[in-house]
């Protein structure tokens, strides 16, 4: 005997006491417990999964299908979506908390009490990279300085 879904025309697996596929009601002839089972297959160029449960009813069984394909494709697009963010997480470093930094040089003490470049210290404790260049002010400034020298 074979449970069939019926508008697909496909076989699950056949039911017997002797079958010892890990695809079998087996465990259910044994021990009269509820079982379920995920199952994809091909058709035509297509996969499909379903769930099959079994339950012990009136000296039988009671067998039940139910195409989750939808939901198998759904939870494989959430892992997907979780192993990107854990990625883009992991490449994620970030400054927290009270930062000490000198009020006239602004250098920045580090956790192990030495004074460094501001630079330096973003450098250490994110992924950004650094151009330098002046600012109209600071621009100004050295124009008046070298003025001043000539």
């Amino acid at each position: 005997m074979f449970i069939v879904l019926e508008s697909l025309s496909i076989n699950f697996f056949p039911i017997s006491k002797e079958n010892t596929s890990p695809y079998s009601l087996s465990g259910y002839f044994k021990d009269k417990k509820a079982q379920s089972y995920e199952y994809t297959y091909r058709i035509g160029n297509r996969d499909y999964t379903f769930e099959l449960s079994s339950y012990p009813s009136l000296g039988g069984l009671s067998v039940f299908t139910k195409d989750i394909t939808e939901r198998k494709r759904t939870e494989e697009e959430r892992e997907k979506l979780i192993s990107d963010l854990r990625g883009a997480l992991a490449k994620i470093k970030t400054l927290r908390g009270i930062i000490p930094i000198c009020a006239k040089c602004k250098k920045i003490r580090d956790d192990k009490g030495y004074w460094k470049q501001v630079e330096e210290n973003i450098r250490d404790h994110t992924d950004a990279e650094f151009s330098h260049g002046l600012c109209p002010e600071c621009v100004a400034e050295m124009e008046k300085e070298i003025d001043e020298m000539e």
